[in-house]
């Protein structure tokens, strides 16, 4: 298995894991992993760890995840999946409008 094949699997295990904690609040939400995102050649601030779009037209809400800038912060797969779940929490709480207190399965 791949260093980003490896990644990914951590995301969907905390998605997973967000999923089943929040139900039907993330059922329209697609989550995904990109390299890196995507900053004008002017960017002088910290690069983004994930980020979310709202729903629009016919394109759903989506979580993205950038693997790069986190693979750089985080050593081994019990550290991602608890760093990736910290982030899907803030970005999927910012989409949905609720506290992240409330969508954190590892507060119940």
């Amino acid at each position: 298995m791949s260093r980003a094949d490896a990644f990914d699997a951590c995301v969907a295990v905390a998605a997973d894991r967000l999923r089943r904690h929040v139900g039907a609040a993330l059922d329209a939400v697609e989550i995904g992993v990109e390299e890196v995102p995507l900053l004008p050649a002017d960017w002088d601030q910290e690069v983004p760890l994930s980020a979310h779009l709202p729903a629009h037209r016919q394109a759903p809400a989506r979580v993205v995840v950038y693997r790069l800038p986190v693979s750089e912060r985080v050593r081994g797969r019990v550290e991602t999946v608890a760093f990736v779940l910290d982030l899907l929490v803030e970005e999927v709480a910012d989409l949905v409008g609720r506290d992240p207190d409330e969508l954190d399965p590892r507060l119940r």
